[in-house]
């Protein structure tokens, strides 16, 4: 079976994101097994196996970003954007082992914030995708 998906940000920029706020990547460029829902931003495992997924988050000059990969509710990893005086952009990579119906979304994490505002810069420059690498 093959499951990919790559979805986007559409608008320009997506501002003032509540905490703990599930991150819907809202352009869906490719959804190959249908897993990732486009409305909700929730990947929903078809089969078991073995998944890579990939965030790329952009942020622009002094707006900054806390974001969890979750996995069935719970925190698999963290990831910090902040732009600083500048634009910044940042990768990561997760292989995660999921059971069928598994649950992986990205959430926004705005504890440690400090009064900067929260935002996301998109026309497709936070990107999330991920796909099946084998049962």
């Amino acid at each position: 079976m093959t499951v990919a998906f790559t979805a986007c940000i559409s608008e320009q920029d997506r501002v003032n994101i509540g905490h703990l706020q599930t991150i819907v990547f809202d352009l869906v460029k490719t959804n190959v097994g249908n897993a990732y829902k486009g409305t909700s931003g929730i990947f929903i495992a078809p089969v078991s196996g073995v998944y890579d997924f990939h965030l790329s988050a952009m942020v622009t000059v002094d707006h900054v970003i806390y974001l969890n990969i979750i996995k069935n509710g719970v925190t698999f990893d963290v990831m910090v954007a902040e732009g600083h005086g500048r634009v910044t952009t940042v990768t990561e990579f997760w292989t995660i082992e999921l059971q069928t119906n598994d649950l992986v979304w990205i959430q926004s994490d705005t504890t440690w914030v400090d009064g900067h505002i929260t935002a996301l810069h998109g026309w497709c420059n936070s990107v999330f995708s991920g796909f099946l690498i084998g049962v």
